[in-house]
């Protein structure tokens, strides 16, 4: 999340109606120039018991963010995070993981009814020999895309890389019901000379159309959207 984007999103007024924000103004955003971070949307009908933010360590401002929600008897733990970038970053990812993994012990000790969802940016491929060593400390989790759809079916959300974006899980009570890539259509074309960077998907648009516009996404990733049961909470 940047500055420019959560002003846009704080004045809809759908957002404002409907959403709890983690962040209004960026004030929790921890990189050098303050202007980089995550957030997190809640529906107001959700429980939303807390927020909590733990730094990581890290050369980025990165950080864990996470929401602890009741719903009925369950408590939803939800964690959002976007791991260290550079493929030459893997021991910052580790350690990154390791304090996810610590948290989330940690809030759900003691407790006998607690779903876990850990999500965002891992910033590393599943077929790069890093993603054994992550998934290790990550192993009493399951990533949901594999375990719903299959290795045969990779999940990419960004350019040719695998599974960069993930929904890891843990539960007895709540069960996946299915997901889906989302942001795949562009929302508006812009002149190319408006951008600031490079949109990869102005590649795959006619010769004569890329020398004009290009096509403009909400992210550069695509997103994930989970379904699930909730009806033996």
């Amino acid at each position: 999340m940047t500055k420019p984007i959560l002003e846009g999103f704080t004045s809809q007024p759908w957002i404002q109606q409907q959403y709890l924000l983690s962040d209004v103004d960026g004030r929790t955003f921890a990189d050098d120039r303050g202007s980089y971070g995550v957030l997190m949307l809640i529906h107001k009908s959700l429980g939303l018991k807390q927020l909590l933010l733990f730094p990581f360590p890290s050369k980025q401002g990165r950080q864990l963010l996470l929401a602890e929600i009741q719903q009925r008897n369950e408590v939803l733990l939800v964690g959002t995070v976007h791991l260290e970038s550079s493929k030459n970053n893997s021991r910052f990812r580790s350690d990154q993981l390791k304090v996810c993994n610590s948290v989330f012990e940690k809030y759900k000790r003691n407790r006998p009814n607690v779903t876990s969802l850990l999500m965002g940016d891992f910033n590393f491929d599943a077929k790069w020999p890093e993603n054994a060593k992550q998934m290790n400390i990550l192993k009493n989790w399951a990533d949901l895309w594999l375990a719903l759809y299959g290795p045969n079916n990779p999940g990419n959300t960004f350019q040719n890389v695998i599974r960069f974006d993930r929904i890891m899980f843990q539960s007895f009570h709540v069960h996946p019901v299915q997901m889906r890539i989302i942001g795949t259509q562009p929302i508006g074309q812009s002149p190319k000379k408006d951008l600031a960077y490079k949109n990869f998907y102005n590649y795959f648009l006619p010769d004569k159309k890329r020398q004009q516009m290009t096509n403009i996404y909400i992210s550069d990733h695509c997103g994930l959207m989970a379904d699930f049961d909730l009806s033996y909470v």
